[in-house]
C-alpha cells in the first residue's frame, strides 16, 4: 500500500513541476502570476522531495527488517 501512495505522490509532483516550468516560460516576469507559479514550483519540489525520503526511509525499514 505504500509504495502505491508513493508511486501517486510522485507522478502528482512531477506533474506539478511540470506545468508550473512550462508555464515559467510564458509568463511574465514580476507579474503575480509568475510569482505563483514559482510558488507552486517551490511546492512541487518540495513535495517531491519528501515524498522520495519518505521512499527511502520505506526502503532501509524493509531491508533491515528482511535481515
Amino acid at each position: 500500500m505504500i509504495k502505491e501512495f508513493l508511486k501517486r505522490a510522485l507522478q502528482i509532483s512531477l506533474w506539478i513541476i511540470l506545468v508550473a516550468t512550462v508555464l515559467l516560460i510564458f509568463e511574465e516576469r514580476g507579474s503575480a502570476e509568475y510569482f505563483i507559479t514559482l510558488f507552486s514550483l517551490i511546492i512541487g519540489v518540495i513535495f517531491l522531495s519528501i515524498a522520495l525520503i519518505v521512499y527511502y526511509v520505506h526502503l532501509k525499514r524493509a531491508q533491515k527488517n528482511d535481515t
